[in-house]
């Protein structure tokens, strides 16, 4: 077993170390089998941006790969929305 220690104030994810490279493909599948289109790409690109902004192509694209074609679509739209509105 793992002992934490955990500061209220200081509180993330990067401290109890999660894997976003084995977590994320599971929980991607699991969202795409249970949500509409608009609200995959929502939470996608939310947690993304809160949790592996770093690498933000790689795990969209994972995202991608196992989402619907509808949830595709809104996906690509949604991200083009967001890449424009922070650089327009």
């Amino acid at each position: 077993m793992d002992d934490v220690v955990f500061f209220a104030d200081e509180g993330g994810s990067w401290q109890v170390g999660v894997d976003w490279q084995k977590v994320l493909p599971a929980w991607f599948a699991c969202l795409s089998a249970t949500v509409e289109p608009d609200e995959y790409a929502h939470r996608v690109v939310d947690v993304v941006d809160r949790f592996v902004k770093y690498d933000r192509d790689k795990f969209l694209t994972m995202a991608a790969r196992g989402a619907s074609a509808a949830q595709r679509t809104a996906l690509t739209e949604r991200t083009s929305w967001t890449t424009r509105r922070k650089t327009g």
